[in-house]
């Protein structure tokens, strides 16, 4: 089969994104670049042309969250990684329509604009995550709304509960003085 060099062809992803091949070393190893500079490297050219390269900053979590570019992977055979459940679970309640439904007090609460980055938040996770402790943005800082490296930690299930329960007393007894 004759070599057919693709450089300086465009293709539009199933994301949206247009997308330019900027080295094609043959149908199997093409490097492209999406607008605004990302470059990927080694895709197959038929995934290019079918529109199903992803964009690693697209932010497909709830609008914010994006898996970025790095050694971090969300899934392993098809299983989210434990970083990745903690990443979009604190996403989920901080930016999700439904989750509010069931945590009100969340409306508020948002997450540092360098954790939408998957990368950057699991490189985080990993200096400081302790087997079977979970994380937390209220220990630290009395009614803090952001989670961010400055604010958040990891701690018992137990002493989470403790926290989440004073919380919700505090919440009634400021409501009942109303």
């Amino acid at each position: 089969m004759k070599f057919i060099d693709r450089t300086g062809e465009s293709y539009l992803t199933k994301e949206g994104y247009q997308i330019k091949i900027i080295k094609c070393k043959g149908s199997l190893s093409c490097d492209i670049e999406f607008e605004g500079g990302v470059i990927i490297e080694d895709l197959n050219y038929h995934q290019i042309k079918n529109g199903q390269v992803k964009n690693p900053y697209h932010k497909s979590v709830y609008g914010v969250g994006y898996i970025g570019i790095g050694k971090y992977v969300a899934h392993v055979k098809r299983k989210p990684t434990k970083s990745y459940d903690t990443w979009i679970g604190m996403l989920r309640r901080c930016y999700s329509e439904k989750s509010f439904i069931r945590r009100p007090t969340y409306k508020d609460v948002t997450v540092c604009e360098e954790w939408h980055n998957f990368q950057t938040f699991v490189k985080w996770y990993e200096e400081n995550y302790i087997e079977g402790f979970h994380l937390d943005k209220d220990l630290l800082s009395k009614g803090n709304k952001i989670y961010s490296p400055e604010t958040c930690c990891f701690i018992s299930l137990e002493d989470n509960s403790k926290i989440r329960w004073r919380k919700e007393v505090s919440n009634i007894e400021d409501n009942q003085d109303e």
